[in-house]
């Protein structure tokens, strides 16, 4: 994402979820995928609705 854009949508995790991906890529056999899948499992709908805010607002 642009930086003026994460810096204009504050609300989401952005420096966090672009981390996390760079480890599942990169670090794979690192990842404790119990631990990944709850965190998901907790935050991603959290993340999902905020994210669907901003493209709500973007497309008015």
């Amino acid at each position: 994402m642009p930086e003026d854009f994460t810096a204009a949508n504050p609300e989401v995790p952005w420096r966090s979820m672009k981390a996390t991906r760079n480890l599942v890529a990169h670090s794979y056999d690192q990842v404790d995928y119990d631990l990944l899948w709850g965190a998901l499992a907790r935050q991603l709908p959290i993340e999902a609705e905020r994210v669907r805010s901003i493209v709500s607002r973007l497309n008015t």
